[in-house]
């Protein structure tokens, strides 16, 4: 009698641990955990500072870069480098996206253009000069950017050889817009967007910058840039927040927004 009992209380036992044992197999089938997906934050690499181009925590190539991926859904964590080691960082994989990515690569999907870059001779209304070449600079004093007058070919050092006093190079583009709006020079040859930039914040330390501007073209059409992506998909929706920034006007407002002047 023992027995028999002792073996049916072992039977309900075993049974009842069964049961025990599928019931959170079936709440795991029936209602299974799912992980949250995480977001991945993509990172952006730019240059070093460069006003109005790439200031503090933003700028107009920086704002363009990030709100073209924002309108695609991406978030983007900006990162700072120089020049050289920028298209290096994106060929090594440590970071998704490079401005201005200039180099052939076949593990690298390269953008439409998103920024050009118009350099302009300008000159104050007032001194009258129409500008079709260089020599009609002759006798006049103008600046430019550090080693520009390589960058201007042959046509340049042909007219001016003889008067290199009358022309700088200087490394500080606000050198360079200071001395032209205190009358050291009578020409500044810049982007047109920096020039805009230094004279709205020039303008706002108290320097004149109000006398009405006279823009020469004699420099070839602009310098465009492309960026570099490690991922072809992340570059296709870039080339298309693009278009979507331009179309809706936005691209233009993130330029004014660094180089709106106000000459009243």
């Amino acid at each position: 009698m023992k027995s028999f009992l002792y073996k049916y209380l072992c039977a309900i036992a075993y049974s009842l641990s069964l049961f025990l044992v599928t019931i959170p197999l079936a709440i795991s089938v029936e209602n299974p955990v799912v992980a949250e997906p995480t977001e991945h934050i993509l990172i952006l690499g730019v240059p070093l500072d460069r006003p109005p181009y790439v200031v503090g925590d933003g700028g107009i190539e920086v704002d363009i870069l990030r709100q073209a991926l924002q309108l695609q859904g991406y978030k983007v964590e900006v990162h700072k480098f120089s020049h050289l080691r920028l298209q290096r960082e994106l060929e090594k994989g440590r970071i998704d996206i490079s401005s201005r990515y200039m180099a052939q690569n076949d593990n690298i999907a390269l953008s439409l253009a998103y920024i050009t870059f118009y350099d302009v001779i300008f000159t104050k209304t007032s001194l009258g000069l129409t500008i079709d070449s260089w020599a009609d600079l002759n006798g006049k004093t103008f600046l430019g950017w550090h080693g520009f007058e390589d960058d201007l070919g042959d046509d340049f050092k042909q007219v001016y050889r003889e008067n290199t006093h009358l022309w700088d190079g200087l490394v500080s583009q606000e050198e360079q817009c200071l001395h032209f709006w205190k009358g050291m020079a009578d020409a500044i040859i810049l982007d047109i967007n920096i020039f805009n930039w230094y004279r709205k914040t020039l303008g706002l330390q108290g320097i004149d910058t109000s006398a009405p501007i006279s823009m020469h073209h004699l420099l070839p059409e602009g310098v465009s840039y492309q960026a570099g992506f490690r991922d072809s998909k992340v570059r296709d929706a870039f080339d298309k927040g693009i278009a979507e920034l331009k179309e809706s006007g936005s691209y233009q407002d993130i330029i004014e927004s660094y180089t709106q002047v106000d000459t009243k």
